[in-house]
């Protein structure tokens, strides 16, 4: 009798176990998210539209209406989706957030390119330039400033920008932000981002560069091809480095 329990039990634990370690997309789909936590096993093999469509579903179950189309219209076809305009970030729980990190870890590392959001995977990777390929000035400054962004930084001087840290929902300003605690490697990412985005738009130096321009005159010619906004950002640095407070 005590055999047949014990190999009842071992039965039951193991389908348990199947159940929750699922990497079916119907498997996955039908997981509590705020309840259960994703292992990277059971998501890295996804497909990346896969991928998309389970943070919708995290998201979706609060609410949140999407842009994106693929996602919009599968949660529009789910009985359970209540579009709620009023949804924010902080809905979600822990274990929500905890999901979310290793889903959007498994579509960071199938990008032929680096995206913005993906700084958060390649927090302890160096990029190559190659891996960054060609971006739009605004993914460009999105890249640039996601990572120092992971570690709280405001950026109030640029408002839309501040407005898409806000609206990820791993962000968390942080009053007290230091860029002395970034790692080796951040900053290694960095000076890449800046070099890349210099090259691509063929111009010679960027806000954030006075630091190489301490005892260095800059010329007219190396701001050409920078915008007004630019330029401000490039003369208040020298007035930060100061310590004087803008």
């Amino acid at each position: 009798m005590t055999r047949l329990f014990l190999l009842f039990a071992l039965i039951t634990l193991t389908s348990f176990n199947v159940f929750a370690q699922d990497t079916t997309m119907d498997g996955l789909k039908a997981l509590d998210f705020s309840k259960t936590s994703l292992k990277q096993g059971q998501v890295q093999n996804l497909y990346p539209e896969d991928l998309k469509l389970l943070r919708g579903i995290i998201f979706g179950r609060h609410g949140r209406v999407f842009k994106d189309n693929d996602i919009k219209v599968y949660l529009e076809e789910q009985s359970w989706y209540k579009p709620n305009p009023e949804f924010k970030n902080s809905m979600l729980n822990a274990i929500e957030r905890q999901n979310l990190d290793v889903i959007r870890i498994a579509e960071a590392s199938k990008h032929e390119t680096i995206q913005p959001g993906d700084m958060r995977y390649w927090r302890d990777r160096q990029i190559t330039a190659r891996k960054l390929g060609k971006h739009s000035g605004a993914e460009w400054k999105v890249l640039v400033a996601e990572v120092e962004a992971i570690h709280g930084k405001r950026f109030d001087d640029d408002p839309w920008l501040q407005q898409y840290f806000e609206e990820r929902y791993w962000y968390f300003p942080n009053e007290k932000y230091d860029a002395k605690k970034l790692t080796a490697i951040e900053r290694k990412n960095l000076d890449t981002l800046s070099t890349a985005q210099k090259k691509q738009r063929n111009v010679a130096i960027l806000p954030g560069d006075m630091q190489f321009f301490e005892n260095k005159a800059i010329s007219e010619r190396m701001l050409n091809g920078l915008s007004l906004h630019e330029l401000r950002l490039l003369r208040n640095e020298i007035y930060a480095r100061h310590g004087r407070m803008l």
